[in-house]
This record gives structure tokens, sequence and C-alpha cells, in this order.
């Protein structure tokens, strides 16, 4: 479910976390307080928050998907590099190696893109699980946040 807190409205997120930590179990408060640390800020008492090493505005993305404005997607270019090396530990040569063939393909994705070809077509599962979300994020209701957290959290299994 910590997935949907990059889906909640920015207002909404200590709220989101309130119910989060209510609904897990006790072994994962450690989790909960590294990311805390990392990615919201620890509450003091005055009510504030610490400055996180992450700030909420890099890795929540509502504000992004409700204005549809387009953003780089790191994850992605990670998952398909880590799928090409297809080990844990590549020597240099062979690191070098793959950069460069994939270095070679995106200046031919970008070649293409200027004389006007539109891209590949998005997988089918992908365009689903967007849908699934957009409409999730189209009806977020603070009063039941953990209902659009497990809802988020069901929608990204397997992506």
């Amino acid at each position: 479910m910590f997935t949907g807190l990059a889906f909640v409205p920015v207002p909404h997120l200590t709220n989101a976390i309130q119910h989060l930590n209510a609904a897990i179990l006790p072994e994962l408060d450690q989790f909960i307080g590294w990311f805390l640390l990392n990615y919201t800020g620890v509450p003091l008492p005055d009510g504030t928050l610490t400055r996180a090493k992450f700030p909420i505005e890099f890795w929540n993305v509502y504000d992004r998907l409700i204005y549809d404005v387009e953003y780089i997607n790191v994850e992605s270019a990670y998952r398909r590099l880590h799928t090409i090396f297809s080990c844990a530990n590549p020597n240099i040569w062979r690191f070098i190696e793959v950069l460069r063939t994939e270095q070679r393909g995106r200046d031919a994705d970008f070649e293409r893109s200027l004389m006007g070809e539109d891209p590949p077509p998005k997988k089918k599962r992908y365009i689903i699980t967007e849908r699934r979300i957009m409409n999730l994020i189209e009806r977020f209701d603070p009063r039941n946040i953990t209902e659009f957290l497990r809802g988020i959290a069901q929608s990204t299994v397997d992506q």
C-alpha cells in the first residue's frame, strides 16, 4: 500500500500515512520510520516536519497526473537496464558494452522522433493500469484513504 502514497494529494499525505501506519503490522514500524525520515520528514512536537532527504514534490505524482504533465520515468529506464544486464554485478566491459548499445538505441529513437514518426504503442496492460489509476485518482476521497491506498496497490501489482 506504500506505493499508493505517491498518488495521494499532498495536503492529505500526512493523514494517509497515519491511516497506513494504523493498518500495517507492527513489524513494519522500522520501515515507517525510515520512510518518514527519507520521504516525508519526521513530525516534530510543534506539528511541523523535519526536512526529508527526498522532498515530497520529487516523488508525489498526483498533480502531474491530474494536470497531465509529462515527466521522465527513471524507474522504467532502470528496469530496462537491469533486464538487459541479466546479472547483478556486470564487469566493467559488459557495463560499457550495454550502455553503448542502449545509447545507440536511444539515439535512433530520437532521430525517428525528429522525423515525425510516432513512438511505439503502449502495451495494453500498461494502458489498463494507467486507466485504473486515473479512475482512482479522480475519485479520491480523503474519508476513504485506506481503500484508496489498497486500490492503488492492487492496480500496480505485477507492473
